[in-house]
């Protein structure tokens, strides 16, 4: 399952895919068989539904992209020693930002990922009070500025549009905070990813604030203002991994795996087809004595009905909200 899983609802039915996995596993199992189960979907978006991995021998997890957001936000919350996240600035390139004047909604990033944490966190606020996803952000300091191209810039918070013409003025007027995020990815392509990182680097000189930069770099650029010390990178291609297929032919040659457990999960052999070594600033966060508690609540893949409407089911706009 390269791919991964999809969201569902959670029917208590035994319908859910996780639910026909553990059928299918259980049936294996019983007949004896070695089980190694590969999957796209980090385990902390199905961990409330990951009890198929009992029957499993090994399992190997491809995504790379979950566990990048989630350390970005991790540091977040680490900084402001709080689960909810506050006084921060997210200035977010154009792959993490795609259709964003159009609302949350309709950007995979705050669809799946940022809007979704928001409203875990903020959950006993906004059902109190009522408050929208774009009040609860302006409310706690928080700004998301998104790059559109060019010198083109989306306020996600009071759904306006801007334009950068001068760096210190930008800077002052939509990014000052207490803490500054930029994150971005290079599938828009070689020149896209060159003029943002240029955009970055040159901003950063004109205020004197060099602020973490972070790229999913799965096309695997090599840019000179990669290498500088605020930055940093994650996504290297899986198909590169040739530890996978080393893992597999001692799979099946009935070999010893427990020395490609590398990461937390709940089959005994879990295995981050990840590179690792010294230096590396990503984190397996669901590993007990990591620090702060990260709430991830809200990217469980399979809900109950309730549930999906509070993180599926909210007003998307950011219109008539007193913002300003």
């Amino acid at each position: 399952m390269r791919n991964g899983f999809r969201e569902q609802i959670d029917y208590a039915d035994n319908s859910l895919i996780v639910d026909k996995l553990r059928g299918i596993f259980y049936t294996m199992k019983t007949n004896n068989c070695e089980i190694m189960f590969i999957c796209g979907t980090d385990e902390m978006r199905f961990f409330t539904h990951n009890d198929f991995l009992d029957y499993v021998d090994i399992h190997i997890n491809t995504d790379q992209l979950t566990v990048f957001i989630a350390n970005i936000l991790y540091r977040a919350v680490n900084e402001c020693r709080d689960q909810k996240i506050f006084g921060c600035t997210f200035l977010i390139d154009l792959s993490f930002s795609q259709n964003i004047e159009q609302g949350y909604s309709k950007s995979w990033f705050f669809k799946y990922y940022f809007i979704k944490y928001i409203r875990a966190v903020y959950k006993d606020e906004i059902q109190r009070q009522g408050f929208s996803n774009a009040r609860v952000l302006h409310d706690n300091g928080i700004k998301i500025i998104c790059h559109l191209g060019g010198n083109r810039f989306f306020d996600a918070v009071k759904g306006r549009e801007y334009y950068c013409y001068d760096y210190t003025e930008f800077y002052q007027s939509y990014l000052i905070n207490e803490r500054i995020y930029a994150i971005g990815a290079t599938w828009m392509g070689e020149d896209y990813s060159q003029e943002w990182i240029w955009f970055l680097n040159d901003l950063q000189n004109y205020v004197q604030n060099y602020f973490p930069i972070f790229i999913f770099n799965s096309n695997e650029y090599s840019m000179i203002e990669y290498l500088a010390p605020n930055v940093y990178m994650a996504g290297q291609r899986i198909n590169n991994y040739p530890l996978i297929l080393t893992i597999m032919q001692e799979f099946l040659n009935g070999q010893d795996l427990s020395n490609y457990d590398n990461w937390s999960g709940r089959c005994v052999i879990t295995h981050k087809a990840i590179f690792q070594g010294p230096g590396g600033w990503m984190i397996d966060i669901l590993e007990e004595g990591n620090g702060i508690e990260f709430n991830i609540s809200g990217w469980q893949l399979f809900m109950n009905e309730e549930d999906y409407e509070y993180f599926f089911g909210y007003n998307d706009g950011w219109y008539n909200d007193g913002l300003g």
